[in-house]
């Protein structure tokens, strides 16, 4: 039970996170080449952190 909960806050997390940069990105407050980077570690994060919460419980 308490994994999934973690897992549901460390996703929303992530999805805040790629649609404050998506705002950013489109009101020209950063580069696309940070945008890219950005989505890059939330990925590398999603495939890093979620598994190892799964696994836990």
């Amino acid at each position: 039970m308490v994994g999934e909960k973690a897992v549901k806050a460390v996703s929303l997390a992530l999805i805040t996170i790629l649609i404050v940069l998506g705002i950013l990105l489109a009101l020209g407050k950063i580069e696309a080449i940070t945008f890219w980077v950005g989505i890059a570690v939330i990925a590398f994060m999603a495939y890093q952190v979620i598994p190892r919460i799964k696994k836990k419980n």
